[in-house]
């Protein structure tokens, strides 16, 4: 590695961990439970099996007993198991322990999820437009097995960003949000996911699955050109990969949509993703207006790996964490190169990964204003905070939604916010900042990264 970009990186990395946020002492208590989770795996376990069950539990009976096989095991806290003990012996008890199990996880789904409607969650974006962050719209529930489940994610969409896109309209001017080195950027962003919008969007039945969803997008992208809004097609599982590229490509390029802003992710932890940002970077420079390109590490690594092995297929991800981070490095010198044609967004809470950006950035002589980082809600407000203070965008990624239907979303959150390997631990337990600033070492099998 040039050895100026390294330097630059450890220093802005330096600067960034500076920041010490202000939390709530409603977050100081959901991160010390966060913190339990953290040195207790089997007690972990237990907790996201829960919560991943307790959409199915009607009755205070059933919370009670899963609450009790699930959490009275030797690795929970001691005021766990005896808590527990003690609500065992009456119906009250029980009743009792119960309704905490449900405000809990109602608090804990409310860290994560924005709201449950537009009206719910306004309040929140707001606050966060306040601190100089801008919201990117993502409706829950989008599970599609049939044509009235697509058409109902649609409508959905549609209906949500037009309401908020109209609340947003009168919040205070953020020249620091609202343009970047291509001009103005729109308030609001939404992000679509293809496969909530037909329930044929499989490799198996292509064409079909292209042109349902493709049909159920085009509104969407009109509503989004009448209220100014930026579109995200959200990158999924690697079995639509492809089609989700054609999709975007085919309507993006359409020249109806020649006036719509909008953009695409890749993943870094896929071994040809240098590929696919190439091809969209070619495809950019033939398009008359700039497109977003999100890049990220992926969120659907143990369910490639174990597709992948249990079909005796090469996995498509990269199998060390090692090999993802030097990846997504590569990518960002290439992203960041191709500034003139694309608006390079990076999606990481990883202080090693932001670092490097924003030193690459400085390196390559970007203009001002060029990056843009986005976060999710409820997770790195500390990082968040910090690149703020360095001047550079962020957004933050706002789930929108019903609980219930929000429970998948939330346990992957918890996965994510109390993984072995993420910032937030390594963050809160060492603050080791050698380790976390130290650039990534490509182990075997991630030559082609």
């Amino acid at each position: 590695m040039n050895r100026s970009i390294e330097l630059l990186t450890q220093e802005i990395g330096r600067q960034l961990a500076e920041v010490e946020p202000t939390l709530p002492l409603t977050r100081r208590w959901e991160d010390r439970l966060v913190d339990r989770l953290l040195t207790e795996p089997g007690f972990k376990t237990q907790v996201f099996r829960l919560v991943d069950v307790y959409p199915s539990l009607r009755s205070v009976e059933d919370r009670f007993d899963h609450l009790h096989s699930y959490l009275n095991i030797d690795s929970a806290p001691a005021i766990v198991r005896s808590g527990l003990r003690l609500a065992a012996a009456s119906s009250l008890g029980r009743k009792a322990a119960a309704d905490v199990l449900d405000r809990s996880i109602a608090r804990m789904a409310r860290r994560f999820i924005a709201g449950s409607t537009p009206a719910e969650a306004l309040p929140t974006l707001r606050a966060l437009w306040d601190e100089r962050t801008a919201p990117i719209l993502d409706l829950l529930g989008e599970v599609t097995v049939t044509d009235a489940d697509a058409d109902r994610y649609g409508l959905r969409v549609a209906e949500y960003l037009h309401a908020v896109a109209a609340d947003m309209s009168s919040w205070p001017v953020r020249p620091e949000i609202e343009t970047d080195h291509h001009g103005p950027l729109p308030r609001l962003s939404v992000a679509i996911k293809p496969t909530a919008l037909s329930a044929t969007y499989h490799p198996l039945s292509a064409e079909r699955g292209i042109r349902e969803a493709g049909d159920r997008i085009r509104p969407i992208l009109q509503a989004a050109m009448e209220e100014n809004v930026f579109v995200w097609f959200d990158m999924e599982h690697f079995a639509v990969r492809d089609l989700t590229m054609r999709l975007f490509t085919q309507l993006v390029g359409d020249p109806e949509f020649a006036h719509l802003d909008a953009g695409i992710v890749v993943q870094a932890y896929l071994r040809d993703s240098m590929s696919q940002l190439q091809d969209l970077i070619t495809f950019a420079e033939a398009r008359s207006r700039p497109i977003g390109i999100r890049l990220v590490k992926g969120a659907y690594w143990d369910t490639e790996t174990v597709e992948a092995a249990a079909h005796g297929w090469p996995a498509p991800v990269f199998e060390a964490k090692e090999a993802t981070d030097a990846n997504f490095e590569a990518c960002t010198r290439v992203l960041n190169g191709a500034y003139r044609y694309v608006r390079p967004a990076y999606a990481s809470h990883n202080l090693r990964s932001v670092a490097h950006a924003i030193a690459d950035a400085r390196i390559q002589k970007l203009p001002p204003a060029t990056l843009e980082f986005q976060m999710l809600y409820g997770m790195g407000d500390d990082l968040r905070m910090a690149v703020n203070e360095l001047g550079v965008r962020t957004r933050f990624y706002a789930p929108v939604g019903e609980l219930i239907p929000g429970m998948a979303y939330l346990v992957r959150r918890l996965l994510e916010n109390t993984s072995n390997e993420s910032f937030l631990r390594q963050s809160r337990s060492t603050r080791r900042l050698s380790s976390l600033l130290a650039p990534p070492v490509p182990l075997e099998g991630a030559k082609d990264a």
